[in-house]
């Protein structure tokens, strides 16, 4: 029997959710909750960060 691919129940959830968002924005949602950034280097983490102080929540995020 041959399974149709692609049906929603099937599919990932955050399919497509980088037309919308951008990698940084995704990142930073946890903000203000503490989080650990592992092997992370770039531009991407100075908007992380901002993201986390903008919530007051600059202490919570750990850089390893």
């Amino acid at each position: 029997m041959n399974r149709q691919a692609g049906k929603l129940a099937e599919s990932p959830p955050f399919l497509n959710v980088l037309r919308v968002f951008d990698v940084p924005d995704i990142l930073g949602q946890p903000a203000p909750r503490p989080f650990l950034f592992r092997d992370v280097e770039g531009s991407d983490l100075l908007k992380v960060t901002q993201i986390y102080e903008s919530a007051q929540a600059g202490g919570k995020l750990r850089l390893d």
